[in-house]
């Protein structure tokens, strides 16, 4: 490219999976599962979403959304070079086909159990997929939209510098309610652009190797100060979309927070089971509502048991852990295409434990 070289730290260089990237990913993909646990016992009236869960809720979406955009942009300069086809090849099989696969799972199942549920999914909603994402898989929509985009812009040589000026200024026209098209992904685009570009810029850096370099000590203060400047931030503001800067601030906050606690637990031999959530954090994303759900329904229908605690515990727990058996499990029972269209990614993915990173 001629105004800008794409030149990324070494640990984005490396074969096999990078051991703190995957940590990083394990604590996003908790807080997402964890965040939708506790966003449905406020949605069902469990909790008060003036107290501490709503105010939890907040929390967590201040910064776990965009700290996945970041990651992504990480790595799209290591794939941008490729020919259209074979960029687009990549994309459509590890993106577009769980989005359609689970978005038509997801929205078939809602309708069949619509009446135990919070929220009421018509035949009419599953046929609007195509430009009206179901409930999280929203992320899979807009992100994909991100890579075709940056593969334009990678091939066009326009530096990651303009990306990140022309993100600023989206999210800068969309938290001033400045777009009247009424398409919800484009607003999350506008609003999320910047995390992305944000990661795309910080790939070009040392940023991650200085970081990686700092004491034990100071990676975890890091992480303390982010996440309390979150905390206080989430509690003095009423509403953080009417504090554009503020809000980008927290989030940046957040995820630099998250990558420091990541790089500390990536030290730790002891905690490399810590990784494992990372490394199915795309299987973990589409299908951990089936199984929350089932076990939030099941404790409230069921049982008739409404306590928070448990509900919360649980469905996390089983959010987490049943999709990462269900993708262990289904290449061994014939369904190797439950989750992407990808060999190499499951191949990746069975051996990413033991692979050294970094």
């Amino acid at each position: 490219m001629s105004t800008v070289s794409h030149k990324h730290d070494n640990d984005f260089q490396l074969q096999g999976r990078i051991e703190w990237v995957d940590a990083a990913k394990s604590i996003g993909i908790f807080l997402v599962v964890f965040g939708h646990s506790l966003g449905g016992m406020v949605d069902s009236g469990v909790l008060d979403e003036s107290g501490w869960g709503g105010l939890t809720v907040r929390f967590l979406y201040a910064f776990h959304m965009p700290l996945f955009f970041f990651l992504a942009g990480m790595f799209v300069a290591n794939s941008a070079h490729r020919t259209f086809h074979a960029y687009l090849a990549n994309k459509a099989s590890v993106i577009v086909y769980p989005y359609l696969l689970w978005s038509l799972m997801q929205g078939s199942t809602q309708i069949l159990a619509s009446r135990f549920t919070n929220n009421h999914f018509s035949v009419r909603d599953l046929l609007t997929i195509v430009y009206q994402p179901v409930d999280q898989y929203w992320f899979l929509y807009v992100i994909f939209i991100m890579y075709i985009i940056y593969w334009w812009i990678y091939h066009r040589h326009i530096s990651d510098d303009t990306l990140l000026v022309i993100a600023l200024a989206l999210h800068l026209i969309e938290s001033r309610g400045l777009i009247a098209v009424r398409w919800d992904v484009l607003h999350s685009f506008c609003s999320l652009l910047l995390y992305f570009a944000l990661g795309a810029k910080a790939a070009e850096t040392s940023f991650f190797t200085d970081l990686r370099m700092q004491g034990s000590v100071r990676l975890g203060g890091l992480a303390v100060i982010g996440y309390v400047l979150i905390a206080v931030g989430v509690a003095a503001t009423v509403k953080l979309s009417d504090l554009p800067l503020l809000s980008a601030a927290l989030a940046i906050s957040g995820t630099i927070a998250t990558i420091a606690l990541a790089m500390l637990l990536a030290r730790s031999p002891i905690l490399s089971f810590a990784r494992i959530p990372g490394v199915y954090s795309l299987e973990i994303y589409v299908a951990h509502t089936f199984f929350a759900a089932t076990v939030r329904i099941a404790l409230q229908k069921g049982l008739g048991y409404s306590g928070p605690l448990l509900h919360v515990v649980i469905g996390t727990t089983a959010g987490i852990v049943f999709p990462v058996l269900l993708a262990i499990w289904a290449p061994k029972v014939g369904l190797p295409y439950l989750f992407t269209w990808s060999r190499s990614r499951r191949y990746t993915e069975m051996s990413a434990i033991k692979t050294p990173a970094a």
